[in-house]
Parts: structure tokens; sequence; C-alpha cells
């Protein structure tokens, strides 16, 4: 017993020294062949490009990302559009899910490479008429058991399918007599439509 507390206040004094001990660091200047021996890259990286008079300005995350989630509800681009209204969104996804809980562990997970967010622009002489006239979010990689359910789709999507007598069925809404604008999937006989895509 004797020992037992001898040791204890030992180690109790023991942790009060290193605790009241200071560490302290002081930037020192780099030569230029020592900087040079360095590398490093930051996480968000930005590229600019130009096309067909238009400039894309895109915003990549570098990282892979594993991702175990349900979205809901997802509507971006709402205003009021006469020709094709639809839902009243450019996109509108009631469901979106990424990896499944009915699953093994690794199906339980999506996996995702280097996000990215993408913006285009008109291109144009002066600052008043340029303008942002598109923006694509995507991935460079991903694997993984993915379930959606989309009501409208403004933009390019296209998916190849296997229908049950083995024939191979599109989705494409490049095909679209208004050019996939507020696009509800619907296709004339036989394509592949946007309630039939569900993973």
């Amino acid at each position: 017993m004797k020992m037992t507390l001898h040791s204890l206040w030992l180690c109790a004094g023991l942790i009060l020294a290193c605790c009241t001990l200071t560490a302290s660091a002081q930037m020192q200047p780099l030569s230029e062949a020592e900087l040079s021996s360095m590398h490093g890259q930051g996480i968000v990286a930005m590229t600019n490009t130009s096309l067909n008079g238009f400039d894309f300005s895109k915003v990549s995350l570098d990282a892979d990302i594993a991702l175990s989630a349900n979205l809901r509800n997802v509507r971006l681009g709402e205003y009021t559009y006469s020709a094709r209204n639809g839902t009243g969104a450019d996109l509108d996804i009631s469901l979106l899910q990424f990896g499944r809980s009915d699953g093994s562990e690794a199906q339980r997970l999506v996996h995702i490479a280097n996000p990215y967010f993408e913006f285009v622009y008109r291109n144009a002489a002066d600052g008043a008429s340029r303008e942002a006239i598109g923006m694509r979010f995507g991935f460079e990689a991903i694997s993984g058991d993915i379930g959606m359910k989309i009501n409208t789709l403004s933009g390019s999507m296209a998916v190849t399918g296997i229908a049950a007598d083995g024939s191979t069925v599109q989705l494409d809404s490049r095909s679209d007599a208004l050019g996939g604008k507020r696009w509800d999937g619907s296709c004339t006989a036989p394509c592949l439509t946007l309630a039939q895509v569900g993973a």
C-alpha cells in the first residue's frame, strides 16, 4: 500500500512537471534550394477554360469521399417557364440515395473521387453582357449503389438500359423536341423514361 501511494505521488509529480513545460516553435526562412524540395497541394483546385464562345470555371475538391446519405426534395432553378413549366423547377429530384441500408457493409457506402462544380458563362467583351448560363455538378469517378427518383430535368442526360426482352433501351434528353428543358422523361417507345430509372 505504501509502495503504491509512493508510485502514485511520483507519477503525479512527473505529469505535473511535463504539463508545466512549454513547447515553442519559431518560423525560419528557407533557402531557394530548400523551398524547391518542398511539395504540397491544396484540397480545392480551380481551373478556367474556354470553348466555342463559352467560359468554364471548374472548382474541384481534390479528395476521395465515402458517403452514405439520403436526400429528399432537391429542387434547383425554380421559376416560371411557359413553354413547359413541368413541376416548376429545372431540377426536381424527390429522392436521391447514396448507399443502401439493407445490404452488406460494402454496399452501405458510395465512393466518390474528386467531386466538382463547374459554372458556364457566355463570353462577352464587357462585363454587362457577360452572364452565367449554366452549372454542372459531377465527379471524376463514382462507385456504389445509387438510387433516385427524378421528376423533371433541364440539361443533358443519357442512360442506357436493358429491356426485359434483352434489347437495349435508352433515355436521352437530347432527343427531346424542347432540348431537354423541364423534361419529364416522356418519350416514344421503345425507350427508357425517368420514372423507370431507379438505381
